[in-house]
């Protein structure tokens, strides 16, 4: 039943962010779309922390925020791999899912990464029709990344102030 799938990753080093966009194209079933990102844990020092809004993976050392947008709304939450529990409690995960079941998804995400002590950047994405721009901002460094999502593979353009 799936027509297509793709998978986009912009990379920007400033400010330091990724923006990723999934889409998918179903012929008949609706379905929702799920991106997993998971927290390095073998020391058992890493963490994954999920709000309505947003999810922090955190490291001694870094931290990572995602933010992200559909044309269907979209759902945070954090679990474990369905394996043995001694063995998943390695992979701790953060779930971001498209709200609503559709035959066509856009889902973008946006990855900032950061000091657990310095300041932290932020994100935010708007959608307007077809087009998403995740709006992004690191000390005075901004940021935009213009997402079209017209067809099997969305197109993107990234834009500077």
């Amino acid at each position: 039943d799936v027509r297509s799938i793709t998978r986009t990753v912009v990379a920007l080093t400033e400010p330091p962010a990724v923006v990723i966009v999934d889409k998918v194209m179903k012929y008949s079933v609706p379905s929702t779309v799920q991106a997993r990102f998971y927290a390095y844990n073998t020391d058992n020092k890493g963490a994954i922390a999920v709000t309505a809004d947003a999810f922090t993976v955190t490291r001694p050392h870094a931290v990572l925020i995602g933010i992200a947008a559909s044309s269907s709304g979209v759902v945070y939450t954090s679990g474990f791999p369905d394996i043995p529990p001694a063995l998943a409690q390695t992979y701790p995960f953060a779930d971001v899912a498209t709200g609503l079941a559709t035959k066509e998804i856009c889902l973008v995400t946006v990855l900032l990464p950061a000091s657990p002590t310095g300041p932290t950047g932020s994100a935010r994405v708007e959608r307007n029709g077809d087009s998403y721009t995740a709006h992004i901002l690191a000390g005075a460094t901004s940021r935009s990344v213009r997402v079209i999502d017209a067809g099997e593979v969305p197109e993107f353009e990234v834009q500077t102030p």
